[in-house]
């Protein structure tokens, strides 16, 4: 029998709770859009490190309420459950990466945020292409994705300077992409 809803709604809450922190921590600390310095510098300032670290556990809890929810499944589904626990994990080594320590944290931070964008770009594009389970409007979100990602990078190495931006879009393509594949897969999934 076909059930599962609550998979997706759990990943819902996920995105919902992150966005809603990470807006509020926006609304306490705008300068993290002019100082080119992305979305981790609402975790280096006190007045904006609460919402923002809220924002990151409260989408870890439902993202592991999600793959936990996803185990239950028969394959390839419940193959998603260990791909967004790493997911989970990532979010919190940025949080727990602040690039202004020092140069250890820094290029750990780096690193941490390199791998996140390439696992979700990565974790995607497998869920649109290689399972062939997207739509046209999958597909064209991957894309935006992609771009997002290139104005990402090409800020990271100071080429040019939207780095909040990018990440900012890039996160918000990400999540309902993520959101969009995973509802158009549960419906058709059987329970274990």
């Amino acid at each position: 029998m076909a059930i599962q809803p609550p998979a997706v709604r759990s990943l819902v809450y996920a995105q919902a709770g992150f966005f809603g922190f990470l807006l509020l921590a926006i609304a306490i600390n705008p300068a993290v859009f002019s100082a080119n310095h992305g979305l981790s510098f609402l975790g280096e300032h006190v007045k904006s490190a609460i919402p923002f670290g809220l924002g990151i556990l409260t989408c870890d809890y439902f993202l592991l309420q999600t793959a936990d929810q996803l185990k239950r499944l028969k394959r390839p589904l419940n193959d998603l459950a260990p791909a967004l626990q790493v997911l989970a994990v990532l979010f919190l080594l940025i949080f727990l990466t602040p690039d202004t320590v020092d140069s250890v944290f820094d290029w750990s931070h780096v690193i941490v945020s390199f791998v996140l964008f390439l696992y979700e770009l990565c974790l995607t594009g497998w869920l649109v292409f290689l399972w062939r389970r997207g739509d046209n409007l999958s597909r064209f979100l991957w894309l935006l994705l992609l771009a997002a990602g290139l104005v990402t990078m090409f800020s990271q190495f100071h080429f040019i300077y939207y780095l909040s931006e990018g990440i900012l879009f890039f996160q918000i393509i990400f999540s309902l992409l993520l959101v969009r594949l995973v509802a158009l897969l549960v419906p058709a999934s059987k329970a274990a």
